[in-house]
């Protein structure tokens, strides 16, 4: 029988059964206890676990910063949406917008209340220009340049080199960006580049035409302080993608894989999302959950889509999805075991709505 059979069968038995049903006192959906155990890995009650990022659908872009948007335990099922690639200072732009002169054919000078020099713009027809050197810089109150600019008629644009380079008050570089024509590219290499004090590599990020972009490797990459990488992603125009292995690997804490097409989590054979106990190098610990997605959905035939695991080895919840709705027929959902193995609590769903197991029944030839 398919799957939209499937549906309409249970949809109509829970209409004419479970409807009333549920109006009534004695038979309403029963609800099970759900104890938030040692971290905020654990699933949590129905509510907190019927959606998570990248479900239904949804594109993921740019991985925003979110050290501070992690949930404590009593908050977090919703797993690894509080991983990031960069800190939010590193989100920040440098400014790609049209630039325009209050004098339009000179040099314009901006002085603070003290009356020390801190912006000085060269200006033709009214926008940013300057062909042999920087349109704009920008000063510490010593006098030192803190940031230049390169624009060509209003817009970020340099070819034989970076269009902005911010600087330390030690004279170091801080950060370069390459653009042309008012957006981030670079042909041979990043166009984003971060620097720590030592002139290491913090971060660096690949752009074309504006968009995160690169064919063969990564275009997004953050490093560690001993030049190790801490994460990649690879993206095409804007979107997390790659086809022969993960698009995304983040070692933290723990080891998280993700595998991407065209901005949704996606994999026909295996897990699309697995986080690893750890982050022991060269080799991490053993697996902490596995889910599997399809377009972006969380879904899985013949299994569960949702694994987590104790650090033995043993199953320590599960969780089937169908099509990104919670669904198993015959049997819960949603369980959750003790250490010994044996049921600690289960939930039944079809189709995402919760019901009774009363109500999670067979479809007439099927096996459960």
């Amino acid at each position: 029988m398919g799957f939209s059979k499937i549906r309409l069968f249970a949809t109509a038995i829970a209409l004419v059964f479970g409807v009333a049903a549920c109006n009534t006192p004695d038979d309403q959906i029963q609800q099970f206890p759900t104890t938030v155990e040692d971290s905020a890995d654990t699933i949590e009650d129905s509510a907190q676990r019927a959606k998570a990022p990248n479900q239904d659908d949804q594109i993921q872009q740019f991985p925003k910063d979110s050290a501070n948007q992690v949930a404590n335990s009593h908050q977090s099922k919703v797993e690894d949406s509080a991983d990031t690639i960069e800190d939010s200072a590193q989100q920040v732009k440098a400014p790609n917008q049209l630039g325009l002169c209050d004098n339009p054919n000179d040099i314009n000078e901006r002085y603070s209340d003290d009356e020390y020099l801190k912006d000085k713009v060269y200006c033709q027809n009214g926008r940013f220009h300057r062909i042999d050197g920087p349109a704009r810089f920008k000063y510490e109150r010593d006098g030192s340049v803190s940031s230049e600019f390169y624009y060509r008629n209003g817009r970020l644009h340099r070819e034989d080199g970076p269009a902005y380079v911010w600087y330390r008050t030690d004279g170091s570089i801080r950060r370069e960006e390459y653009s042309q024509n008012g957006k981030h590219h670079r042909e041979d290499g990043p166009a984003d580049i971060w620097y720590r004090t030592d002139g290491s590599i913090k971060s660096e990020d690949y752009y074309r035409r504006g968009k995160l972009h690169r064919i063969g490797g990564p275009a997004r990459i953050t490093y560690y302080k001993d030049g190790s990488i801490r994460e990649y992603g690879y993206y095409q125009n804007d979107l997390f993608h790659r086809e022969d292995g993960p698009a995304r690997r983040l070692i933290d804490k723990s080891v998280l894989y993700e595998y991407y097409q065209n901005g949704r989590l996606h994999r026909e054979d295996g897990p699309a999302r697995i986080r690893y106990y750890g982050n022991d190098n060269p080799v991490h610990g053993p697996v902490l959950r596995e889910s599997y997605f399809l377009e972006g959905r969380r879904h899985r035939i013949g299994g569960p889509a949702i694994v987590k695991y104790s650090r033995d080895g043993t199953i320590a919840e599960e969780q089937y999805f169908l099509e990104g709705e919670e669904h198993r027929i015959c049997r819960p959902a949603f369980v959750r075991y003790h250490r010994d193995g044996s049921i600690k609590e289960e939930e039944y769903y079809l189709f995402g709505n919760q019901v009774t197991p009363s109500y999670a029944l067979p479809i007439p030839g099927d096996n459960c």
